[in-house]
């Protein structure tokens, strides 16, 4: 679990992979993806300036780019998740 304490209680209710994770792989029809990220990812950790950078490692993908506003479009369709 991302943010778990020692007894398995979640701190917060999703994590950055867990929001773009679902998206991305539909997108590029892949089996699976590795979440790469740079810095302390803990709960607790402040986050100053525009973020942390990340990578996603996709497994199995069958597609390695997106048509012409692909990469928009699946921003949109993150960004607008609700989460």
């Amino acid at each position: 679990l991302p943010y778990a304490t020692k007894k398995g209680v979640r701190k917060c209710p999703s994590s950055v992979e867990e929001i773009i994770a679902a998206p991305v792989l539909k997108a590029f029809d892949a089996a699976s993806l590795k979440f790469h990220s740079a810095g302390r990812e803990d709960v607790d950790v402040r986050m100053l300036g525009l973020g942390r950078p990340f990578m996603l490692e996709l497994r199995g993908a069958h597609r390695s780019a997106l048509p012409a506003g692909g990469l928009e479009a699946l921003q949109t369709q993150i960004a607008q998740s609700g989460v």
